[in-house]
This record gives C-alpha cells, structure tokens and sequence, in this order.
C-alpha cells in the first residue's frame, strides 16, 4: 500500500523545503516539497487532495529521478493510525 500514494522527483535535485508536514491536510496541487534544480526551486505539489501521511526526505539531500518524496493519504485518520495502533500495542 505504501507504493500507492508516494509523491517522487519529477527531476534529480536538492530538497530545498518541506512545506507540508505529515498530518497536513493538502488540496490538489498544494505545494508539499520544494525541489532546487538546474539552479530553480521547483514546487512539488499534492497530486490530488488528501493528507501528507509521511515526509521521506530531509532538507538538503538529495534525490534522484523518481525518488519517493512523501506518501499521501485520503484521510487524517488513515495517515495517524498506523502510530495509534503501535502505541497501542505497547
């Protein structure tokens, strides 16, 4: 399921800024990463509306083409309950 609703580099680059933290509800084309490029920030957005459910870089690095960047979720509850179910369990 992870692979369904990863959001990946459009272009080999550096993260310049994480927008969208994980739990941030998002609409389409709502920037999510920026991306630096060819020496242009590049904005990344949301493909459609829905949650952040998890950020997969940091600041700084650097990506390749097709690098997953971030996972979407259609729901705040999908994008928190993995960690309430952990937290259960323990």
């Amino acid at each position: 399921a992870i692979g369904d609703n990863l959001i990946r580099a459009s272009m080999p680059g550096t993260i310049l800024q994480i927008v969208a933290q994980p739990g941030t509800k998002v609409k389409r084309g709502q920037p999510i990463i920026v991306l630096e490029a060819m020496k242009m920030n590049n904005s990344i957005g949301a493909p459609r509306d829905g949650v952040v459910a998890a950020i997969l870089v940091k600041t700084g690095q650097s990506v390749g083409y097709g690098e997953p960047l971030a996972q979407m979720t259609e729901s705040w509850v999908k994008a928190i309950l993995p960690e309430v179910i952990l937290l259960w369990k323990n």
